[in-house]
This record gives structure tokens, C-alpha cells and sequence, in this order.
């Protein structure tokens, strides 16, 4: 089940890899207050409906005008003179109990039947039979409820306008909780061209008076009352059947005759998505799979799905949805969250099922797509979509249906997956449904069900991605590299840093990738991050590194995003994940660009500028010494778009400046290759910076005045600057003169050898000289001038 939200992109900026329809963009956005979740759970411990049939009269359509029944087999738990119950908006003619009638008056959100038969008492059962009629509600919010748009007439169970949000009780009698399991059955009348479905399988069909027809159906696996479905329409029976691991079952797609062609093309993959969902769920336990082609939704009522129709428009756009309720089958309708502040359990992990099926439909580039798209949406708009940085579970009225729940959720669905593994994941996972089915659970309950099943303890993934909200990005902070031929030792510093949260990642699976120079070859390590910063040593890498990166294959997704891009000559990039474009001029040889955005602050300050608290980037590659490219970095503080950058230019952007280092280990610094475009106003909170030169290292935003840095360093190291460093190839040094002048500068190896001297010509101001490294082999040197000294690596 999904609905809508508004993506604004950054000028040209798209999230391409996320453009399919997915299930949230489907709901309309109707978030209230932050008000709790009403939980009605308490009428489950009074009473057991074991089962509910339902007899509805459509014949008066296209009046919204209905004539009930509801029969309810129901068993007395605790002693109780009154039977609760809720129904919303409608009539009741009359209530027997065992054929007794009874008074029944509204108290609250109920109706209370009072004057029970002796004979009801605990461990008994009655039957509760409630005629009534009416207009059938609708949800304030317009998405749930009862839908009257002729030709079109259909219910969604859940309201969002509503509280509870399970809305069962706008069609019929019911306990509009998630914690009761009832079967049902259905005897509706409509008049032909008009046909009735609903949960389960249609077990009668015969004319009643002319063209008036009543149809029988039986649901015969337990759900709660937000799943039963009824959709009236002059349908056409698209009857198929579809192989399960128990065997061949009824396929039915319900659509108007103008839709039919478009509906097959549109579900053309459907054995497949069953396919996948078993190999990784386990056994698909329901009698049918059923999809009604409506005006809007969409909604995973059991094995009778409402599905807008544009979503089956003969494309494969709508298909993640399709595969998301689809995935309901097992997340929300076999497992069930117990409250609505556990959602994420039912959509977050319905959600990662719907990019799941694209690797096995499809490939693993094309879910890995999906899931790094999905990724970014919730890094870049979640807090600003839902009023704040959330945990998972203990959600309000107004974000249960949020994008935390259903973004964030999908992402932590492939974080477990990743941190699982495939086979054990697929195990454990299958464990839960069999020996848990038609349960509910709470986000405790599901973690002491993974950890039984799967033997691996739980509390840390779920205190790093369920309990606590904010973000982690993780950088390598520094690396030194020793060795030589085919044999190379590195020691790699990693740091996490926190973005609104307290707490750091107990236990994440990294890896460590390392990159040649010639940009034919890379070195994969794994390694476990637990620690706020911590250092690895990697041996027997066989070849000369030239760059480190962290997490590139993202099977456990954190707070960084990246893009990594290769070329010669001229091109453009659009760096999508770090809101960045690369602009290359010149390049003669091939360049190989690492960049990745961190959405967190530095966890380390500057003593010259406020640093941003959103995000930072790091730029890592290779390149040759004729390599000229610029590189724009979009800012924006606007609330539509993230706010992103609102605690540095929510005001005014006169003082965004650009600071850099050449790792963690170094002092962040004014960057003096940067330009700033404001887009025509200085208070609008948005716009682009421009690095007119690239050098590695990081990079972040800051407010200061523009010549801070320059006095900061100027008193710090009387005006003397050596980077980048660590270099791949060139090594700038900057020194600050007071007057004309001259300076010797030479370069020493570790051992005092002197390698290179000049006299170097000074002017007044800043002066810069580039220190040929061509000949030199990678290691550390001293360069030294008359207005200081510095170390730096070269690693090719």
C-alpha cells in the first residue's frame, strides 16, 4: 500500500535509477498532528471473531446506498455483559444474539450490544447477526474507505485520515485492530452488467431474479478486517493460474473490457515476482492471487488486490507496486504488525520486496539501482517528508504511513539481508513464516524471532537501524601504504560520523576496496566496523594503490552515497547520488573520479568556520597531470528540497564558503579554487558552488568570511600550504609574501637526500609552485621552504 509525495530534484539532478512508480507515490499525503495511534487491540481480549460472513445488496447502485448483513461466529474470552464492536457511519436495524435481539447503543468509537444471553459465556461461542444500511464512509483523506465512482465501486481498508487507521469498520462490523484473524465468506447481489469480488475464492455464481445475480466467495485463511475486499464493476475475468511451491493455483486479473489488453502486458511477469518471493520468503500459503483494476489504491487486500489501473497501462511502470502488495502475501497479511507504530514490518519490508524481484526478474545492476535509489530519496527528503529524523517503530498517527516506514524500511530490509547473508537470510526468514503464521509482531517480538531462527544475536542491527533514528555515514579518514612489486601493506583509518543521533553503528559490514593507478585493477577486503574510528591493516594487496574506497558494492547500506565515473577527453557527469555535476575540459588520458557525499557532518570541527552538520563529500581517483575539470556542488537549504543545507544559508549565503583537507588527519583549510553562484539572490537559500580545480581529498561547507582560512593558515604556518596530500601525481605548494622576495624550496626523502631545489621567484601575495613528481617514486618526502616544512605521500 502506497501514497503520494512531492520529489523536487536540483536542476537536472534526477534520480534515474528510482523513476518506476513505487507504492508510497500511490497513497495521497494526509499527515494530521502528531497525535498517537488509537490501538483497539483491548476488544481482542474480550472476544475471538472467528469468522464473519457478510451478505451485501448492491442493486441500488450507482446509489450510495447499502443494505447488510454481517454474521458473526464469535467466542466469549473474558467475562463481559456487552459485546463492543465498531461500525462506522451506518444504520443498524437490529442485533440478535443467538436469535435473541438485543439493544445496542454508540459509546465513543463503538457500538455497544448489552443484554447478553446467559447462555454466552467464556470459552462459548454465539452468533452475532447485525442488520444494517446506509451510505458507506469515506475517508477524510480521500484514499481509504468506500470508493463510489461509477463505473467503479470498491472499498481500500486502510484510512489515513482515520484513527485507527485499519478501517474495516467502514464496510461492516469488525474489530478494526490488527490482532484480530478471522475467516470470511460473502454473498453480494448486484445486477448484470455489474459483478462482485472479494477475498478467496468464488465458490457459487447463480441468477437470482433476471439479471439480478448473487455471487458466493470463502476466505478460508484467517486476516484482519483492513484486508477484506469487495470491488463492483462490470468486469472482465482475466483467468489464469500460477505455479507455487504447494502447487497450481487461481490467477485472476479483473479489469473493464477497454483495460484487458494493457492488464496482460502489465503482469506479464508475475510468475516471476511469485518465484522470487518464495526462494526468499518461503511457500506462498493462500488460495489465490487476485488483482481488481480500480480508480485508486493501491491496496494489498488478500488475494484480492486493488490496483489503480494506470498502474497496468501495458508498461512495466507500475510493476514494483504490483510486486509490492503482492509481497503483502507474507509481510502484513500472513505477519502482521501488532500496533500501527511497528508498520514498518508490513511496508518497509513490502517495500524492499518490490525492488527485491528485480534481481531475479531482472539482474542485480537492476536492484541494486533500485535499492541505491531508494537510498538517496530517504537521505535527501525523509526528515523533511515526515517532520524529523525517525526511528523505525514507535511512529505517530501522522508518519505510519511515512516514508521512514516505507523508505527507510525497504533500506534496512536490504541492510538484513546484507548483514544475514543470502543463504542464511533466506533460512531464517522462511522459519518465521512457517513457524509464526497468522501471528502479529511487534519490532521486539521480530527481533527475537530472527535471532532464534537464524542463531545470530539481533539487539545490535536493530538498536543501529530500528531503535534509533538519524543517520551514520562512514569515510576512510587516512591510509599509509608500504611495500613494493606485487605485494603491498596498507593501513586504512575509518571513522563514522553521526548525522541527528546519539549513537554509533554496534557492528557494520564493510568492505574495503582498493584501486590501481592504471585503472585496470581493484583489491576487495572485508572488514567489520564497530568502533567511532578504528584502523585496518590490509596485506598482500598486489599492486601499488592508488586510492581506497569504502562500501562500493553497498550490500549493507549506510549514510554515504557515491558515484564513480570513468572517461577521457571531454564529458559531462551528472553525480547523482552527491548532488553534483563533474565537468571534464581536457583529458588526455583515461581519468578515473571517486565521489562520494557523506550525509553527516564531520565529526571533527575547524577552528576557522562552522562547518555544515548535513554532509561533506570526499574525492578520491586518478587522472593525468593535463586533466582539467571543474566540479559543481548544489546547496540548498529550501524546505521542499531537504533542507539539506538550511543551518549554513537558511538566512543568507553571503558566508557560504568551501573548506577541504587532504584527509582526516590534516586541519580543514579555505579552499582557494572555488567559485559561488547564488542563482540571482543571496537569500533564497539556494544555488551552486564550483571547485575550478579538483584536487583529492574532502570537501565540505562552511560559514565564514572568505579570508578566514587565509588568516587562520597565515598565523598558523606563516602563510605556507603543501597539497594535495597524499598526491597521486603533482604537489602544489602555496606560500603567502609580504614582498617581492625569494625562498628556496627543496624536497628531501626520509633519509635527508636531497631530491629537488629551486630558487623561487615570490611577489606579493600568494605565490604557487607545482613540485615535479614525475620521476620520483611513491613515498614520503619533506618539502621545505624558507617559510616552513611539511611531509607529504606520493602513492601512484
Amino acid at each position: 500500500m502506497r501514497k503520494s509525495h512531492l520529489s523536487i530534484l536540483l536542476l537536472g539532478i534526477s534520480l534515474s535509477g528510482f523513476a518506476q512508480h513505487a507504492c508510497y507515490d500511490f497513497k495521497n499525503s494526509f499527515v494530521a498532528a502528531a497525535v498517537p495511534n488509537k490501538d483497539h487491540s483491548a476488544l481482542s481480549d474480550t472476544f475471538d471473531i472467528e469468522h464473519t460472513h457478510l451478505e451485501y445488496d448492491f442493486t441500488q447502485l450507482p446509489s450510495n446506498q447499502l443494505t447488510a448483513k454481517a454474521s458473526l461466529n464469535v467466542k466469549m474470552l473474558q467475562a463481559t455483559s456487552a459485546f463492543r464492536f465498531e461500525l462506522d457511519n451506518f444504520t443498524i436495524d437490529s442485533i440478535h444474539v443467538n436469535q435473541s435481539n438485543v439493544p445496542v447503543a454508540t459509546m465513543g468509537d463503538f457500538r455497544v450490544a448489552s443484554g447478553l444471553p446467559g447462555s454466552w459465556a467464556v470459552g462459548n461461542n454465539a452468533m452475532v447477526e447485525i442488520w444494517y444500511h446506509g451510505s458507506m464512509p469515506a475517508d477524510p483523506s480521500g484514499w481509504g474507505g468506500w470508493h463510489h465512482n461509477a463505473p467503479y465501486f470498491f472499498n481500500l481498508g486502510v484510512g489515513f485520515g482515520v484513527n485507527p487507521h485499519s478501517y474495516g469498520r467502514s464496510m461492516f462490523p469488525a474489530f478494526d485492530n490488527f490482532v484480530e484473524h478471522s475467516t470470511y465468506s460473502f454473498e453480494i447481489i448486484t445486477e448484470l452488467p455489474r459483478r462482485a469480488y472479494a477475498n478467496g475464492l468464488r465458490t457459487n455464481m447463480y441468477s437470482v431474479n433476471g439479471d439480478t445475480i448473487m455471487q458466493e466467495w470463502s476466505c478460508s485463511t484467517p486476516i484482519s478486517a483492513y484486508l477484506v475486499s469487495v470491488a463492483v464493476s462490470d468486469y472482465q475475468e482475466l483467468e489464469r493460474t500460477i505455479q507455487t511451491n504447494n502447487g497450481t493455483i487461481p490467477y485472476l486479473i479483473l479489469a473493464r473490457a477497454n483495460d484487458t489488453t494493457n492488464a496482460k502486458s502489465s503482469f506479464t511477469h508475475m510468475q516471476g515476482i511469485m518465484d522470487s518471493y518464495e526462494e526468499f520468503f518461503g511457500d506462498y500459503v493462500w488460495d489465490k492471487v487476485g488483482y481488481a483494476l480500480t480508480t485508486q489504491g493501491a491496496m494489498e487486500h488478500a488475494t484480492s488486490i486493488h490496483l489503480p489501473r494506470t498502474l497496468a497501462d501495458g508498461t512495466y511502470n507500475g510493476e514494483r507496486i504490483i510486486a509490492h502488495e503482492h509481497a503483502h502475501h507474507w509481510w502484513g497479511n500472513l505477519i502482521t504488525c501488532e500496533k500501527a507504530e511497528d508498520m514498518w514490518i508490513n511496508e518497509g519490508m513490502a517495500e524492499f520486496s518490490s525492488h527485491l524481484f528485480l534481481e531475479d526478474v531482472y539482474d542485480r545492476e537492476r536492484y541494486m539501482t533500485s535499492v541505491r535509489g531508494n537510498q538517496l530519496q530517504v537521505l535527501h527528503y525523509a526528515h523533511a517528508q515526515d517532520g524529523g529524523y525517525l526511528a523505525l517503530n514507535g511512529v505517530d498517527h501522522g508518519t505510519t504511513y511515512g516514508m521512514h516506514v516505507y523508505n527507510k524500511g525497504a533500506w534496512i530490509g536490504h541492510n538484513l539481508r546484507g548483514y544475514l547473508g543470502d543463504a542464511l537470510y533466506k533460512s531464517t526468514i522462511a522459519s518465521i513464516f512457517t513457524n509464526h503464521a497468522h501471528e502479529n509482531a511487534t519490532t521486539s517480538t521480530f527481533e527475537q524471532w530472527l535471532t532464534q531462527e537464524s542463531g545470530v544475536n539481533m539487539s545490535g542491527f536493530f538498536t543501529d537501524w530500528i531503535t534509533s533514528a538519524g543517520q551514520v555515514a562512514i569515510s576512510v579518514d587516512s591510509v599509509s601504504y608500504s611495500g613494493s612489486g606485487s605485494n603491498y601493506t596498507a593501513v586504512v583509518g575509518v571513522s563514522q560520523h553521526r548525522k541527528e543521533r546519539s549513537n554509533y553503528l554496534s557492528d557494520a559490514p564493510m568492505v574495503l576496496t582498493f584501486h590501481s593507478a592504471d585503472q585496470t585493477s581493484t583489491f576487495s577486503v572485508a572488514v567489520r566496523v564497530n568502533q567511532p574510528s578504528q584502523a585496518f591493516n590490509v596485506s598482500n594487496i598486489p599492486f601499488a594503490p592508488a586510492y581506497v574506497t569504502v562500501n562500493e558494492g553497498e550490500e549493507y547500506l549506510v549514510g554515504s552515497t557515491y558515484e564513480l565515473v570513468r572517461g577521457n577527453g571531454f564529458n559531462i557527469y551528472n553525480l547523482d547520488a552527491c548532488l553534483a555535476r563533474l565537468t571534464v575540459n581536457t583529458s588526455t588520458d583515461d581519468h578515473e573520479i571517486y565521489m562520494e557525499q557523506h550525509w553527516a557532518g564531520p565529526e571533527n570541527g575547524s577552528s576557522i568556520a562552522r562547518l555544515s552538520t548535513g554532509r561533506f563529500w570526499t574525492i578520491r581517483g586518478t587522472w593525468s597531470g593535463d586533466f582539467d575539470a571543474e566540479m559543481r556542488i548544489f546547496y540548498d537549504g529550501r524546505p521542499a528540497s531537504g533542507a539539506l543545507d538550511a543551518d549554513l544559508v537558511g538566512v543568507t549565503e553571503d558566508s557560504l564558503v568551501v573548506l577541504w583537507r587532504p584527509d582526516a588527519s590534516y586541519d580543514w583549510q579555505l579552499y582557494p579554487h572555488f567559485t559561488k553562484n547564488t542563482m540571482g539572490s543571496s537569500s533564497n537559500a539556494f544555488g551552486y558552488v564550483t571547485l575550478t580545480d579538483i584536487l583529492p581529498g574532502d570537501y565540505v561547507f562552511a560559514n565564514a568570511p572568505e579570508d578566514i582560512g587565509m588568516e587562520e593558515n597565515e598565523a598558523q604556518n606563516e602563510g605556507f600550504k603543501v597539497y594535495p596530500n597524499p598526491s597521486s601525481g603533482e604537489v602544489i605548494v602555496d606560500q603567502y609574501s609580504n614582498s617581492v622576495d625569494t625562498s628556496l624550496l627543496e624536497v628531501y626523502d626520509l633519509n635527508g637526500k636531497s631530491i629537488f631545489a629551486t630558487q623561487w621567484a615570490l611577489n606579493i601575495g600568494w605565490n604557487q609552485y607545482r613540485v615535479p613528481t614525475v620521476s620520483l617514486p611513491d613515498g614520503t618526502y619533506i618539502i621545505k621552504t624558507t617559510a616552513g616544512e611539511e611531509r607529504v605521500v606520493l602513492t601512484r
